[in-house]
């Protein structure tokens, strides 16, 4: 997908999801994807356009910071991020947590891709911005099929996929809340039932 089918795929959409690489190729002005990228951070900007990504994104981020400049560009890479307008930073829950288990089962993703999945289906974002290679891996999502009438677009793919391609119908399992008034009594029975459940016993 290319600069004008990017721009034609994010007209269909008000809420969506960014992973962390959409800010890398931004911030290090990547040349191959920086005009792609310009163009999902315009829109960002618009009135009524707004996006979410994993507070996982951040920790990425300032990795390079750290090691190269010291605590002065780490807080003001921290500041401009925070406030960017429009761009809403979700922490993972347990919820966000078995989402992305299921994603990275399903889709063979990383933990960090799979928890930026994870983020769009639990912000029911309708469409996640996913690091271009993400395409290239067996079971990969498929993008967002979008047609323009330029067929000279040769920009590199950087495709929008829809965010009900990692949903499922199954619901989010229930929390049970610690019970703080046992004391101690040996091995826990949620503690048992756990180990049953990953390591069944053999039967003769």
């Amino acid at each position: 997908m290319g600069l004008t089918q990017l721009r034609a795929s994010l007209r269909r959409h008000r809420w969506i999801a960014l992973d962390t690489s959409i800010f890398i190729y931004q911030l290090e002005s990547n040349p191959s994807y920086v005009p792609l990228t310009d163009a999902i951070f315009q829109w960002l900007e618009q009135p009524e356009h707004s996006a979410v990504t994993s507070s996982v994104t951040m920790t990425e981020l300032l990795v390079q910071p750290y090691r190269e400049s010291g605590e002065q560009r780490v807080d003001e890479f921290y500041a401009l991020l925070s406030t960017y307008p429009n761009l809403e930073w979700i922490s993972p829950n347990l919820e966000i947590a078995d989402i992305a288990a299921r994603i990275r089962a399903t889709h063979r993703l990383r933990t960090p891709d799979a928890l930026q999945a994870a983020t769009a289906v639990h912000a029911r974002a309708t469409a996640l911005a996913p690091p271009a290679e993400l395409l290239n891996r067996p079971n990969a999502p498929a993008p967002e099929d979008v047609q323009t009438p330029d067929r000279s677009d040769s920009a590199p793919a950087l495709p929008l996929v829809p965010a009900r391609t990692f949903a499922s119908e199954r619901p989010a399992p229930i929390v049970c809340k610690p019970n703080r008034d046992r004391k101690g009594v040996g091995a826990s029975p949620i503690l048992s039932r756990i180990l049953t459940l990953t390591h069944p016993p053999a039967f003769g």
